[in-house]
């Protein structure tokens, strides 16, 4: 079984690629898409500074109360919650469409999200991502 800075590092390795799938992604217009990987880079982000504690989560896609919990010693343990948590909140919205209330249209990610929702969750994305390697770099010599 590898050590948990493997699995750390193999988390943030695909959190990174996430982030450059959505730098891509925005530069062909592709908004929702853009959504789906932020929110995929912050979950695999949090996931993998999860495992430097210890804390091995994979059957569930909303970790940023357990990020909070877990390091209640990180000064920016809430800001990185709270812009994790905005995009988690997104969930599969962003990649299926929605059909099952007659009375509303099929919701269609591609056609709903915009530039600015694109723009927005990159910001996010990349903050958390940039804030958590730059702790743990410090903390855990990764």
């Amino acid at each position: 079984m590898p050590d948990n800075k493997d699995i750390a590092r193999a988390f943030f390795k695909e959190a990174e690629a996430d982030l450059r799938s959505a730098r891509l992604l925005l530069v062909g217009q592709e908004y929702s898409q853009v959504v789906v990987h932020c929110q995929h880079a912050v979950e695999k982000t949090l996931k993998g500074a999860l495992v430097l504690r210890n804390i091995i989560i994979t059957r569930q896609h909303a970790v940023s109360p357990d990020f909070v919990t877990a390091f209640s010693d990180f000064p920016e343990a809430n800001q990185i919650a709270l812009a994790a948590s905005e995009l988690e909140k997104e969930g599969t919205r962003t990649e299926y469409p929605f059909f099952g209330r007659p009375d509303l249209p099929i919701w269609i990610p591609s056609e709903q999200y915009r530039e600015a929702d694109a723009r927005n969750a990159l910001d996010k994305a990349e903050y958390v991502y940039s804030t958590i390697i730059a702790f743990v770099r410090r903390r855990y010599r990764l």
